[in-house]
């Protein structure tokens, strides 16, 4: 741990930056709003991407926030709690994008729904549907069903059904607190 490499320094420098506002607002944006990206935070909080960035490290060293690799290029970062396994860390960075949110709402509200179906309700071009079905199928949050030659159907994993209406309810939550962060 970098505290242990820089002794007694690295600890009144953690010490003196964790009573820092900034750092309190990152901390407290970041408990409101799981799963945000640094450019969330940096965009709701008028901050720069350094100062984030810094605040961000000085919180995942001393354990207050942990991230999750959405992507290659996107980490979201978590309050470090017990609150959020990978399954919820997973579902709420996928819950983040819009288009995958609204297919997942109408999947919930819709078991079986067809992909020709889901398009039309959602006004989205059936390829994108299609793409958004099997990322989410190859990470087992939605079931591809098929009978008797019939087009696929999709409904939500039984195991992770719970997960993703619980994850809905912190998005919808967050959605409405993000007034209280805007200028």
């Amino acid at each position: 741990m970098l505290s242990e490499r820089l002794g007694r320094y690295a600890e009144i420098g953690l010490v003196i930056v964790y009573q820092n506002d900034d750092h309190r607002k990152v901390e407290e944006f970041i408990d409101k709003h799981p799963g945000s990206t640094l450019g969330d935070i940096k965009n709701s909080l008028n901050m720069s991407s350094g100062i984030v960035h810094y605040h961000l490290l000085i919180l995942m060293l001393k354990h207050r926030v942990t991230t999750y690799a959405d992507s290659i290029k996107n980490a979201r970062y978590f309050p470090n709690s017990t609150g959020y396994p990978d399954d919820k860390k997973m579902i709420i960075s996928l819950l983040r994008r819009d288009d995958i949110r609204e297919v997942l709402e109408s999947v919930l509200d819709s078991p079986g729904i067809y992909i020709t179906d889901l398009a039309n309700a959602l006004e989205m071009q059936e390829h994108n549907v299609s793409c958004l079905m099997r990322k989410m199928s190859t990470k087992g949050i939605v079931i591809k069903i098929t009978k008797n030659g019939e087009m696929p159907a999709y409904r939500i994993s039984d195991r992770l059904e719970p997960v993703v209406r619980s994850c809905i309810r912190i998005i919808e939550q967050n959605n409405n607190k993000k007034a209280l962060y805007v200028d």
